[in-house]
C-alpha cells in the first residue's frame, strides 16, 4: 500500500511538471534560508562548547560597585593566589592578556597581527584548541615561545616548516615557534592568531601588583567543587589579600564566577575583548526562519487548492472504486511529503553553493556539518512538518469532493476555498512586512562593530572601547 502511494505521488508530480517545479523552487529556497539561519543559531548556542573541560571552566569576575556590572579584568597575582587558597577546589588557573597588537617579522616577510594573546603555560591544557603540530602541555612552558594559528603560520612561513623557527615581534622580541593549531573556530569567545608565553612577563612589576588589573583569569574547578561554596569564601579571600588596600582607599571588591558557556551571551562584560552575542537577536532570527517556512507552506497550499478542480475527476473515480476519504487524504499528504523531501535534498546542494557568500556576509567561516546528526534531524523534521502543514488543507479539501458531482464536471470549490486563499494571501503579505521590518530593526541594533582593538564604530561615530581596569 505504501509503495503504491509513493508511486502514485511520483507519477502525479512528474505529470504536472510546471506545478511541481514552482512548488519545488519555493520550498527549496525557503528551506535553504532556514538552513542558513539554523547554522547561525547552532553556532551561537555552541560557543565554547567544544572544550573538553568546558563545564568546569569559569571566568573570575570582579565587582567594585554593586550598581554596575562586574568586570572580568583582574591583577596578575589573583591566579596563583586562587590556586594556593583553594587547592582542593581549583585545579588550574590561567591568565590571558587578550588582543595585543604586534608587528611580526620573519626574514623579508612581515604583517600586523591584532590578535596576539599572552597566556600562562597551561593555556592549551585548560582549553581544547586542536593542535596540528607541537605538544599542548609543553609548547608555552619556556619563555620566548609562541604558538601560531594555521593561517598565521602560512602568512609567515609559507611552505616552510614553522616549528623551531624564530620570529621577531615589535622589532625586539625574539620568539620561537613551538606549536601550530587549527584556526580558532567561530564558536569560541577567545579569538586569537598567536599565543605568546606569559613566562617571561610573570615576574614583571605590573604582574605582581594587586591593583594593576589587565588580564582575564580562567579557573578549572574540581568536578565535586561547588561554585556557590567557593563564591561564599571569596570575601575572606579578598580581605586576606586586599583588605588593607580596600580599607586605605575606601572601596570594596567582590569576586564571582561566570561559567565559560555563559560568557558569550553575558551583557555584564560586553567590552572585554572577547566575542559576545545577543540572545534576543538569535531568537528573532529563529522567528524569521519559522515565518519563512510558513510563507513557503502558504505558497504550497495556495497552489494546491487552485489545482483542486483539475484533480476532481481523479478523486471522483477513486471514490467510485471504493477509496475511503482517509485513504485519499493520505495519498495527497504523501505527495506533499515527497515534494518536501526532494526540496530538502535540493536545499543541501543550494546551501553549499551559497556558503561562500554567506560566510562573507557573516564575517567568519561556517561549514555545513554533513557528519552531524542534528543537521539530518532538522531536515527530517522540516520535511515532515512542511509536508504535513502544507498538504493538510489540500488533502482535506480534495478528499471530501462528491464523486457524482466530480464525474459530471459540476464541481465548484465554493466561496469557502476562495476566502481561505484570500486569507492566506493577507497572512503572507503581513508576514513579509513583519520580516522586512524586523530585519531593519536588527540591522540598526547590531550596527556597532569593532574597527580597532580599542574602538568600536556605532551610528557613524568612532567611540572609545576601553576595558575597565584598575579599581
Amino acid at each position: 500500500m505504501l509503495q503504491n502511494y509513493w508511486k502514485t505521488a511520483w507519477r502525479n508530480l512528474t505529470k504536472n511538471k510546471a506545478f511541481s517545479l514552482i512548488n519545488l523552487f519555493g520550498l527549496t529556497v525557503g528551506l535553504t534560508v532556514c538552513l542558513m539561519i539554523f547554522l547561525f543559531i547552532m553556532n551561537e548556542f555552541s560557543v565554547d562548547g567544544f572544550h573538553m573541560n568546558g563545564k568546569n571552566i569559569y571566568r573570575v569576575m570582579r565587582n567594585y560597585d554593586p550598581a554596575k556590572p562586574p568586570t572580568p579584568y583582574l591583577a596578575g597575582p589573583y591566579a596563583p593566589a586562587l590556586l594556593n587558597d583553594f587547592p582542593g577546589e581549583i585545579k588550574q588557573a590561567v591568565r590571558v592578556l587578550p588582543n595585543n597588537s604586534a608587528l611580526v617579522v620573519y626574514k623579508n616577510r612581515s604583517f600586523y597581527e591584532k590578535r596576539l594573546h599572552i597566556a600562562d603555560s597551561n593555556f592549551f591544557t585548560l582549553f581544547s584548541f586542536p593542535f596540528l603540530k607541537g605538544d599542548p602541555a609543553t609548547c608555552l612552558k619556556n619563555g620566548n615561545t609562541v604558538v601560531l594559528s594555521e593561517t598565521d603560520a602560512k602568512k609567515i612561513f609559507g611552505n616552510e616548516e614553522p616549528i623551531g623557527k624564530i620570529i621577531d615581534i615589535n622589532k625586539g622580541v625574539q620568539l620561537m615557534v613551538t606549536g601550530i593549531i587549527k584556526d580558532v573556530p567561530p564558536n569560541s569567545t577567545l579569538d586569537f592568531g598567536m599565543i605568546m608565553s606569559l613566562t617571561n612577563l610573570a615576574n614583571l612589576p605590573f604582574m605582581k601588583d594587586w591593583v594593576s588589573n589587565g588580564d582575564l583569569t580562567y579557573v578549572l574547578l574540581d568536578e565535586h567543587a561547588g561554585k556557590r561554596d567557593i563564591e561564599k569564601r571569596f570575601p575572606a579571600f579578598m580581605q586576606k589579600y586586599m583588605g588593607a588596600a580596600m580599607k586605605k582607599n575606601g572601596f570594596t571588591f567582590s569576586l564571582s564566577l561566570t561559567p565559560l558557556r555563559d560568557i558569550y551571551f553575558e551583557n555584564a562584560s560586553a567590552f572585554d575583548n572577547v566575542r559576545h552575542g545577543d540572545k534576543k537577536v538569535v531568537y528573532v532570527f529563529l522567528s524569521i526562519a519559522v515565518l519563512i517556512l510558513l510563507i513557503a507552506c502558504i505558497n504550497f497550499m495556495n497552489l494546491s487548492t487552485i489545482r483542486a478542480a483539475e484533480r476532481s475527476k481523479e478523486v471522483g473515480l477513486r471514490k467510485v472504486m471504493g477509496a475511503l476519504r482517509r485513504t485519499l487524504a493520505q495519498q495527497f499528504l504523501g505527495e506533499s511529503l515527497l515534494l518536501a523531501i526532494i526540496s530538502c535534498l535540493l536545499s543541501l546542494g543550494l546551501l553549499q553553493l551559497l556558503m561562500p557568500a554567506y560566510n562573507s556576509l557573516l564575517g567568519y567561516q561556517l561549514a555545513v556539518p554533513y557528519s552531524a546528526w542534528w543537521l539530518y534531524a532538522f531536515l527530517g523534521g522540516a520535511a515532515i512538518a512542511v509536508g504535513l502543514l502544507a498538504g493538510s488543507y489540500p488533502a482535506l479539501i480534495l478528499s471530501r469532493f462528491s464523486p457524482i458531482e466530480t464525474l459530471k464536471g459540476k464541481l465548484q470549490l465554493g466561496k469557502g476555498g476562495s476566502h481561505f486563499r484570500q486569507v492566506l494571501v493577507v497572512v503572507q503579505f503581513s508576514i513579509s512586512v513583519f520580516l522586512i521590518t524586523g530585519t531593519i530593526v536588527i540591522a540598526r541594533q547590531t550596527s556597532c562593530y569593532c574597527t580597532e582593538p580599542g574602538q568600536k564604530y556605532c551610528s557613524g561615530k568612532i567611540e572609545a572601547r576601553q576595558p575597565a581596569k584598575g579599581h
